[in-house]
Parts: C-alpha cells; sequence; structure tokens
C-alpha cells in the first residue's frame, strides 16, 4: 500500500435542515438572488449584449437669403454701442453691416478638419510696408516691418440669423442593414447643461433639417447681442473698455451624437434613436487670413469671427445579442448564486444559537462506521406475517484515528444493528438453537412427572 504525506483525505458531506424557520430563511435568499442577479445582469449591465459598431457622418451647409428692400436697419449696424475695445491692438470700433453671399459667410473645415464656420464680423487692416518694392505679384521683397494704416475696418455680416443652415445627418449599422437616410429615426437633443432628451422636430426621412441660423442658436441657448457680466469676465481682461458681445467675438458649439436603441439604462433595446447633446464653449474664436499684398507698398490682412460648429461621435451603443456573452452573463449568475450559498450556510451554522451548535458538531464528526439495515416480510395465505429476515451490511470509513469507543449519540437502531451482528456467526446460531432445546426437554420431563 502506498504511502503518502497525507493522513486523512476531506470530503464534502451535504446535510438537510428541515427547521420551518432554516427554510424560510433560505428560500426569501433564494428569490432575492435570482431577482438581484437578473436585475444587475440581464437588465441592467445587458451582458448578454454588445454594441455593434456605426458609422456616423454630419454634413451641414448654408443657404442662401434674399433680403427685402424694405426690411429695417438691424441693431447692431453703426451703433456705437456695439464698439469694444479688448485692447490697444484689437479694437472693434465703427462696425458697420455687409451683406454677403452664402460661401462668404459659411465654410467646412477652417481651423479644424469636420467642424463648420459662420462668420459674423469680418476685420479688415490695411499696412504700409517699409520696402517700397513690394506689389501684387512679388511679395518675397516684403519686409515683415509694418505701420498700420488707420483703425481696421471692421464689419458685421448683415442678418445673419436669418440665414437658412441645413444639416444632414448620416448613421450606418452594416450588421444591422440600416442607414438614418433610409429609416425613419427619431432625433432628440439636450440643451448645455441639462439631461433631458427633446424631440427635434422637423427632420425628414432623409435625415435632413433646414432651419434658420437663429434657430440653431436659439437650441443652444445662444444670444449673438446679448452682454452680461459674465461674458466681460470671459472674453475681456482688465484693460477692455464697453461690452463684449458674442457677433464680436465668436463662439464654440459643440454637438456630441449619441446613437443607441436603449432608451433608459434598465430598458431593453428596441429601435435606433440619435441624441443631439449640445455644448457651449465660450472662448474667442478667429480665422486668420494669409496676408496678401495690396497696393505697391501695402499688404492686406484680413480675419475673421465667428461661430465654430464642431461634431463629436460618441461611442455607439446600439445593443445586439451576443451567444459569447450570454455564456458569460449565465456564468456571473452561477457565481452569484454560490456566493449566496455560501453566506447563508456559514449564517445557519454561527448565527442560529444553539441550533447553530449542533448542526456543527454534526458535520464536524468523523464517519467511523455506517450500516445499511435490510428487512424481508414472508406473509402467508391470510396475509399475517410468517416470518421476518434481517440482514446488515457494513462499511467502515476511517478518516482519523480516535478512541475505540462508542459514539455517545449513536441511536437506538444503530445498538440493536451492531448488537445483531455480534449474534449472527453460525456458532452462536448453533448454541442458541442448542439452549432452546434443551430447555424444551426439561420442560416435557417435568410435565411426565
Amino acid at each position: 500500500m502506498v504511502q503518502g504525506c497525507n493522513k486523512h483525505v476531506s470530503i464534502p458531506v451535504m446535510s438537510r435542515i428541515k427547521d420551518k424557520k432554516i427554510v424560510l430563511v433560505y428560500n426569501v435568499c433564494f428569490w432575492l438572488t435570482a431577482a438581484v442577479a437578473l436585475f444587475i445582469f440581464i437588465v441592467l449591465q445587458k451582458q448578454w449584449a454588445l454594441s455593434t459598431p456605426l458609422s456616423i457622418s454630419a454634413n451641414m451647409w448654408l443657404g442662401n437669403y434674399e433680403p427685402s428692400p424694405n426690411a429695417s436697419k438691424p441693431v447692431y449696424c453703426d451703433n456705437p454701442e456695439y464698439d469694444y475695445v479688448y485692447s490697444a491692438d484689437f479694437r472693434y470700433v465703427n462696425n458697420s453691416c455687409l451683406e454677403l453671399d452664402a460661401d462668404e459667410i459659411f465654410y467646412k473645415g477652417r481651423g479644424m478638419p469636420g467642424a463648420f464656420w459662420l462668420s459674423t464680423l469680418t476685420k479688415n487692416m490695411l499696412s504700409k510696408l517699409k520696402h517700397a518694392e513690394c506689389n501684387h505679384t512679388d511679395i518675397t521683397k516684403c519686409s515683415l516691418k509694418k505701420e498700420k494704416i488707420g483703425d481696421p475696418q471692421t464689419t458685421f455680416v448683415k442678418n445673419l440669423e436669418k440665414y437658412t443652415l441645413n444639416f444632414q445627418m448620416g448613421v450606418e449599422s452594416p450588421y444591422l442593414n440600416y442607414d438614418s437616410r433610409i429609416t425613419p429615426t427619431n432625433v432628440y437633443y439636450t440643451r448645455p447643461h441639462s439631461t433631458e432628451r427633446i424631440k427635434l422636430a422637423g427632420f425628414s426621412r432623409k435625415s435632413l433639417l433646414s432651419i434658420s441660423v437663429k434657430d440653431w442658436l436659439e437650441l443652444f441657448d445662444v444670444d449673438l447681442d446679448r452682454t452680461s457680466q459674465e461674458l466681460n469676465d470671459v472674453y475681456s481682461v482688465d484693460e477692455s473698455i464697453g461690452n463684449a458681445r458674442i457677433r464680436q467675438t465668436g463662439v464654440n458649439l459643440v454637438v456630441e451624437v449619441q446613437v443607441s436603441n436603449v432608451w433608459e439604462s434598465w430598458s431593453l433595446p428596441y429601435n435606433i434613436f440619435i441624441v443631439l447633446r449640445l455644448k457651449v464653449e465660450k472662448n474667442w474664436q478667429r480665422s486668420l487670413y494669409r496676408p496678401e499684398p495690396a497696393n505697391p507698398g501695402y499688404i492686406h490682412v484680413a480675419e475673421d469671427y465667428g461661430i465654430r460648429i464642431v461634431f463629436e461621435f460618441l461611442p455607439s451603443e446600439v445593443l445586439v445579442f451576443s451567444f459569447e456573452e450570454a455564456l458569460i452573463a449565465l456564468l456571473d449568475i452561477f457565481i452569484f448564486f454560490r456566493i449566496m450559498k455560501i453566506i447563508t450556510s456559514y449564517a445557519f451554522l454561527h448565527w442560529f444559537g444553539p441550533e447553530s451548535t449542533k448542526w456543527r458538531r454534526l458535520i464536524n464528526h468523523n464517519v467511523l462506521q455506517f450500516s445499511h439495515l435490510q428487512e424481508e416480510v414472508v406473509l402467508d395465505k391470510h396475509g399475517k406475517k410468517k416470518s421476518t429476515k434481517e440482514s446488515t451490511r457494513d462499511k467502515k470509513v476511517t478518516a482519523k484515528k480516535v478512541h475505540n469507543r462508542r459514539p455517545a449519540n449513536m441511536s437506538s437502531a444503530a445498538k440493536s444493528i451492531q448488537s445483531s451482528r455480534g449474534s449472527s456467526s453460525p456458532v452462536a446460531r448453533q448454541s442458541s438453537r442448542q439452549k432452546k432445546e434443551s430447555r424444551t426437554r426439561h420442560e416435557a420431563g417435568s410435565a411426565r412427572v
């Protein structure tokens, strides 16, 4: 027999407890665990699903505006109240107005790839160069040293808010064979500093929205002519004179595009929808042009201030079923139940007073010997018991060296079984029969006398 380093082997032993209070506690824990596991892994985390890749694009273009000949002059044109001096080098005074075509106002990708630009103010400066040979065709002789001539000419874009700004959203999912320009899709938006989703009316079947620049600015809660101390604190410095207005300083509008098919975190996937999360970044938006030679000895410098619209595409939240993820979710649920069972078993063995002490003793005893008792009953023709035969089959399991004494908690049935085993040998049965026959002969002799 091979001897190893182990002196005993531990095996799990299953015990049944029929105490009504314990069974009730266990049932409550079981169903509570089932509800929590299903809610967390199936409903809340949706571990059975994966987000499918999406292809998202955005496009914008500006339509022309036909001014009315009888239209009144906008308030910002030639209005001294709109004079604003940021510093000695940046003066915005004597602001006139000029009507421009759409292609002179709207640009794509200026200053940031994928962004869109709307000019609100143009600034033109004429400078005299100190090198007299600088001309229209040859700028190699133009010195960097120049002298500004007069104040810069600043011009507001007239009636910018009345131009039509077109927007088209494209969302494609090859896996679902979905295209937002073909399949009707609901589009929502959230205002800055808000999470409430508001349905954006006006989208056509082609995911196309055509609204005025004014309506776009209202979605962001932006007014180009508003003045406030907050704007002065953001855009101005200590030497600034006048009130800062977004029509002069510009602003950055951010559109975060979120595509999902789950309305709430506890909802199940349904139809795809689009949410435009609007944000406003208050900062100077200035676009510079390359200086160009003007008249001989002069150079023209132009720059624009305006609205930059930036689109940011968030990760896909369109969920689809995944067999692999579903198997992992089932494994997580199984582990969840195992943890529950470990906790409840510990509670039953330690937190129920004397009952817990008794149950701990039962599961901690070493197994010495157990017997299977089999009884065969033979009936006569009247259905009464004719004879009974008992047989025992013993097995011994040695788990630990213990004292050779009978356990104190051995039941009376086990004691009777062990006593029957002691008298079940052939010699014992023969001695018993001899004693019985001798007693019978003695009783018969006494009767004859």
